[in-house]
């Protein structure tokens, strides 16, 4: 009598050798020449046609033709008459004129001479294990397991991309144009050019000595309680300057 382990083992072994089968016949489907069936449907409704027709008639060029032809020759499913002079006729062969039978499916194979009720007893055992094993893990595995394989791939394309630069509490040579950056440009900022923002070290301050109200500096000279620029004196009330005019 085969234990509990080794029942369990086997699930696991054909699961494994299922997901083989798949590989295999996909690797097969793309191996496989898709103008081999379409030479041999146009051939069995007209037989012998020119290589010429048959590239017309499928929309093939002739070097994709011939190789196909080359291949169908090889296992013996067409002749191709090469005259001297003329076009070259293409004709199936006993072989080729027989329907090859439909590959079977996948299930059909791995259950293939299970009785009806052999089948059904042995999906009702294992709905049963899917049920001993909701009860382990949770029975929302499924969606939690999307959620997982999501995220795994949303982590892929970002570890791709690689670290992003140029956004907040960032520092560098440009430095920014955001809050709290470390740089040149920007609020709070200290850098080599702190000449545009409000409360900034430089030589253009907030409470600054430059352009507005309350600067002292080398521009003196159009807001209200400015301090001097000698070279232009005061336009306006309360300023300071070496012009000053009464008005």
């Amino acid at each position: 009598m085969a234990t509990k382990s080794e029942i369990l083992d086997k699930m696991n072994v054909v699961n494994h050798m299922v997901g083989i089968a798949r590989h295999n016949r996909r690797e097969q489907e793309a191996a496989t020449d898709p103008n081999v069936g379409r030479v041999l449907a146009l051939l069995r409704m007209k037989d012998g046609v020119t290589t010429q027709e048959m590239s017309t008639i499928l929309g093939v060029d002739g070097a994709a033709l011939g190789a196909t032809l080359d291949a169908m020759t090889e296992g013996g499913l067409v002749e191709v008459d090469a005259p001297e002079s003329g076009p070259k006729t293409v004709t199936l062969t006993d072989e080729g004129r027989e329907d090859k039978p439909s590959q079977a499916e996948l299930c059909d194979v791995a259950l293939d001479g299970f009785s009806d009720d052999e089948a059904d007893a042995l999906m009702e055992f294992l709905e049963r294990m899917e049920g001993s094993l909701e009860a382990e893990i949770g029975a929302d595995w499924k969606e939690r397991e999307e959620a997982r394989k999501a995220a795994k791939k949303r982590d892929s394309r970002q570890g791709d991309r690689g670290p992003r630069e140029g956004n907040g509490f960032r520092g560098g040579d440009r430095g920014g144009r955001g809050g709290f950056r470390g740089g040149d440009r920007g609020g709070y900022r200290g850098g080599n050019r702190d000449d545009r923002g409000g409360y900034r070290g430089g030589s253009r301050d907030g409470y600054r000595g430059g352009r507005d109200g309350f600067r002292g500096g080398d521009r003196g000279g159009r807001g209200g309680f400015r301090g001097n620029r000698d070279d232009r004196g005061d336009r306006g009330g309360y300023r300071g300057g070496d012009r000053r005019r009464e008005d």
